[in-house]
């Protein structure tokens, strides 16, 4: 319990422990035993890295892991799991839904055009309940995020505070406190594969 603490409190989100509890494990589970008949072509392409791309189960369990949730959260139009390795853009290794961006920059131009980066450049989740509002208050920039109505980027990260990737989130409505929860608990639980794929030197924040 205390990573999930740890994270709701760096976070600023008051969310039920338990609950992410519950999702961190089912994500676990999956990544550890996950076995389903998906073809390579939906989870493999080519802006991935090497390392990354021969990992093939491991980014059939992602995907699983990511529809685990998204099959149960009928609002939701696409959930990415982006990873940030040493180049410092994200790359995406899980998508399930309408698809989007495959890689983003995270420079600070980047980050108020896409939540995602601005979540991997500052490290703090983002969670824009009315995208219309943002635009409109010019706090997130660009007609591409028209295309939905709430947008929830989460930083996976670890107690460090270092940021190995993001989990981004578009749907039609603004999540609830449980469906947030879930997607917590899958952030939390996908963080060892991104740390093992997006390896940081020592004392490298």
């Amino acid at each position: 319990m205390k990573q999930i603490k740890d994270y709701l409190q760096t976070q600023a989100l008051k969310l039920n422990h338990d609950e992410i509890a519950v999702a961190r494990a089912a994500t676990q589970t999956v990544l550890a035993q996950g076995r389903a008949h998906i073809d390579n072509a939906i989870v493999q392409h080519d802006g991935l890295p090497e390392h990354i791309s021969n990992q093939i189960d491991t980014l059939k369990q992602l995907f699983m892991a990511l529809d685990s949730i998204y099959s149960r959260q009928k609002e939701i139009q696409t959930a990415t799991i982006y990873a940030q390795p040493e180049n410092g853009n994200l790359i995406r290794v899980a998508q399930i839904g309408v698809p989007i961006e495959t890689e983003l920059s995270t420079h600070e131009d980047s980050a108020w055009q896409y939540l995602a980066a601005r979540t991997a450049h500052s490290g703090w989740a983002n969670i824009a309940d009315n995208v219309e509002k943002w635009l409109q208050i010019d706090e997130l920039r660009g007609e591409h995020n028209c295309r939905a109505v709430s947008q929830t980027s989460l930083p996976i990260c670890g107690e460090d505070g270092i940021v190995y990737g993001v989990l981004h989130i578009e749907s039609k409505v603004a999540l609830s406190e449980n469906a947030l929860a879930d997607w917590v608990g899958l952030a939390l639980g996908v963080l060892p594969v991104l740390r093992e794929w997006c390896p940081r030197e020592r004392g490298e924040a």
